[in-house]
């Protein structure tokens, strides 16, 4: 035994220690320090020991050192390859051996270079095991693998002589090393390399139909042929795709530098969203090569109104006519659309037109409108049934009609309505007289609810806002004066058409106490909306009432000015996010959650600007939040109304800021306020570019204001996105507040302290702002 082995890998390998049997001496690739020793592998004995491929490769050839008597050669050896320590099951045969020897030994023996041909074999990356057994020398001599100590004593190399213990063994394809180990893989070639391409997105196609095929392509860019082909469709919905065919179609084999396609086909189940994956399998490194499929199956869906509640109707007349919403909030055409009137009282009740009226078909995400009228044959309770047939699923959809004949009405006001109710300010609730004034009126009053409700509403028709749609009276309008003809502006913040609750802003163009605001109602010819909403707000940028669901369909807050102002809610959001407010509904921000704001530019007040906002505010915690603002993250220009944290609640602040709070004017309220209650809180500034021009009013009380900047001396103009509860650009600083009633004045508008007392009275308590009586008829 003279000395260890150097192994010289084309491609990377790892050294790994196998354990020994009888006549199977299996050794370690790593040096035995200070140990000179060989393994024989004739006459019975064979050895074993690993090598690692990094990639896939082609073995040709193997080189190993070998001892045998001096003037003796190796002739011939078994070989075999395997994944584990003697294992033959990738390759085995008997090769005959070429060897040299050194001829400088003149100890007895000879190191022999011995060089065996392996047929061409490809092995992806990975550890295997080399075996050699069965050696054979020219005159019949032990053969001995040999094995190169730790300092490279007595080093085996292919070439005669010895190599130091320093020298480089490992030359080819970048790999290094030194000359310590068993065996040399003499000359490999790189294998075959597979890639294919990464997706394929089919596109829509009705369920349970076939989509023509899409092609994924496999390339093998190595220099070996990719065998042992197999593809095939795993992942969430493998049976809603299928393999096909096609030209170039992939076989089980491709020649290097070649490329085949693998064809698939998508017949969706449903209208839903499938994905899967193409796998294939080959003898390439990384296999399986994989590609995801997606596609979509589209179908209509079909949905209707699901009743129409007609009001009470003179015997004889026709209502005016109520529209049954169809809707396809599927992904294809709804066809064949055909609505008839059928049930108990067919002859009372029938189809007509109107705007958006229903054709015979309806394209996916939209909807239209099937009109009823209702003419009572007699003073009784009347029902039928609209049942609409088409090509959806559940087909025909049904909406149930309802109504009732009623004896004629009593004698009406001038104005054509049958009742009058009056609001009048009470005593001591607006400090001085305002000028158009935004006022609450809040309450249940059951003359408010429709007829089919033993109300005396006859007609609902639909407020629009934004993308929020209300039913509200047709036939409810308010006036300035008592005869019934100086027509007021006002939005319907909600209506309950069951019991006649109703939140209302009325837009009273002077208000003080004792005026009276009138309100008519009990008038069935008149069947559409006899306000513009958004001419209730004048004086603002932008009004915000936070009923809405914060996680529905975007932009989720809409403005009621009409100027389009909407905000989309952002971060973490729910729909239980939408709470009782001080009026109505309102957002819970909940610390994670904030709006971001439409229109930036109507935003931009300059510091020579003056403006006002206001809102109502429950406080969540001691923290600071950016409530209302245009101020980028990180600093920049613009201005803010936040709350900040104090010693044990938050104080409100009002900031405008040119390059950052160093260049700024910025107030906080002195005094702190109350967690877990709700505040009307409202900021104005008069554009004097110094805390001086600031007010901040705490439920109507003007408040001592702490200066904690006052060196405003540049813009505060910037084109950032302004936001509810959020700096600009970040959502730094979101506050756990809830919030309602949202409101940015119009550019030059600041509130007076008598405005902000007054709204304060009429927003916190509007059961005792005003003194109301209704159902008044004309005498």
């Amino acid at each position: 035994m003279r000395g260890r082995l150097s192994i010289l890998f084309a491609l990377s390998f790892m050294l790994v220690a196998a354990t020994a049997a009888r006549g199977q001496q299996p050794f370690s690739n790593f040096p035995i320090s200070g140990q000179i020793s060989a393994f024989q592998i004739n006459g019975g004995y064979s050895t074993s020991d690993s090598f690692t491929l990094t990639s896939g490769a082609t073995i040709g050839q193997v080189v190993f050192g070998a001892w045998v008597n001096k003037g003796d050669s190796v002739t011939g050896v078994t070989w075999s390859i395997g994944t584990t320590a003697y294992d033959t099951s990738l390759g085995t045969g008997v090769a005959t051996a070429t060897s040299a020897y050194d001829s400088t030994n003149v100890d007895g023996f000879d190191v022999n270079t011995v060089t065996v041909t392996i047929p061409s074999l490809t092995l992806s990356a990975g550890t295997y095991y080399l075996t050699l057994s069965n050696a054979t020398s020219a005159s019949g001599n032990p053969v001995s693998w040999d094995i190169n100590d730790a300092t490279g004593i007595d080093a085996w190399n292919s070439g005669y002589g010895h190599v130091s213990a320093g020298a480089t063994c490992f030359t080819t394809i970048g790999i290094s090393g030194t000359c310590a180990s068993s065996f040399q893989l003499l000359n490999p070639s790189a294998g075959p390399t597979a890639t294919l391409t990464s997706s394929l997105a089919f596109p829509n196609t009705p369920s349970d139909t076939t989509s023509a095929a899409l092609a994924a392509t496999l390339s093998n860019t190595g220099s070996a042929t990719l065998n042992n082909i197999v593809p095939s469709i795993t992942g969430a919905n493998p049976s809603d795709f299928a393999l096909s065919t096609g030209s170039n179609a992939c076989g089980s084999t491709l020649a290097a530098g070649s490329n085949c396609a693998i064809y698939l086909t998508f017949t969706p189940a449903s209208a839903a969203s499938f994905t899967a994956t193409l796998s294939v399998a080959d003898s390439a490194s990384g296999s399986p090569q994989t590609s995801s499929l997606s596609g979509t199956g589209t179908a209509p869906v079909a949905s209707l109104s699901s009743s129409l509640s007609f009001p009470s109707t003179t015997v004889g007349m026709t209502s005016a006519a109520m529209a049954a919403t169809l809707s396809n909030t599927g992904n294809a055409t709804l066809n064949n659309i055909v609505p008839s009137i059928t049930g108990a009282s067919p002859s009372d009740f029938a189809i007509t037109t109107g705007s958006n009226a229903c054709g015979s078909t309806l394209a996916a995400g939209s909807n239209c409108s099937i009109y009823v009228t209702f003419t009572p044959a007699s003073a009784a309770s009347f029902t039928a049934t609209l049942s609409v047939a088409d090509s959806a699923s559940g087909s025909p959809q049904t909406s149930s009609l309802s109504g009732t004949g009623t004896t004629p009405a009593p004698t009406t006001w001038p104005n054509g309505y049958t009742y009058q109710a009056t609001f009048t300010v009470a005593a001591g609730k607006v400090p001085s007289a305002q000028t158009s004034f935004p006022a609450l009126i809040s309450g249940t009053w059951s003359d408010f609810a429709t007829t089919a409700n033993g109300g005396r509403i006859t007609n609902t028709c639909n407020q629009t806002v934004g993308n929020n749609v209300t039913s509200v009276p047709c036939d409810l309008i308010f006036t300035s004066d008592a005869a019934g003809s100086q027509l007021l502006s006002w939005e319907f913040e909600t209506y309950t058409a069951a019991t006649g609750a109703v939140n209302i802003w009325v837009n009273a163009p002077s208000l003080a106490n004792g005026t009276v605001i009138y309100a008519w109602y009990g008038q069935a010819s008149v069947s559409t909306l006899q306000t513009t909403p958004s001419s209730t707000w004048p004086n603002y940028q932008a009004v915000y009432h936070m009923k809405e669901n914060p996680a529905g369909t975007a932009p989720q807050l809409n403005d009621s000015t009409g100027n389009g102002n909407n905000a989309t809610m952002k971060g973490t959001v729910a729909a239980g996010q939408q709470q009782a407010g001080e009026i109505d509904g309102s957002i819970n921000f909940e610390g994670d959650s904030y709006a971001s704001l439409a229109n930036s530019s109507t935003f931009s007040f300059e510091r020579t600007d003056s403006f006002s906002v206001s809102g109502w505010f429950k406080i969540g915690s001691n923290t600071i939040g950016a409530l209302i603002s245009k101020y980028p993250d990180p600093t920049n220009a613009g201005w803010a109304f936040a709350q900040l944290a104090g010693t044990s609640s938050p104080q409100f602040a009002l900031g405008l800021f040119g390059s950052g709070s160093s260049n700024s004017a910025f107030a906080e309220t002195t005094s702190q306020a109350s967690m877990g209650v709700w505040h009307y809180v409202a900021a104005t500034y008069s554009g004097t570019s110094t805390v001086a021009g600031m007010n901040i009013y705490v439920d109507g009380v003007n408040q001592a204001l702490t200066t904690k900047e006052n060196n405003l001396a540049t813009s505060i103009l910037n084109s950032d996105a302004p936001a509810i509860n959020s700096r600009v650009g970040t959502v730094a600083q979101e506050s756990n507040d809830v919030m309602d009633e949202l409101r940015v004045s119009a550019k030059g508008v600041v509130l007076t302290p008598a405005w902000v007392t007054a709204s304060y009275n009429n927003q916190s308590s509007p059961a005792t702002f005003f003194t109301v009586a209704t159902g008044m008829t004309n005498p």
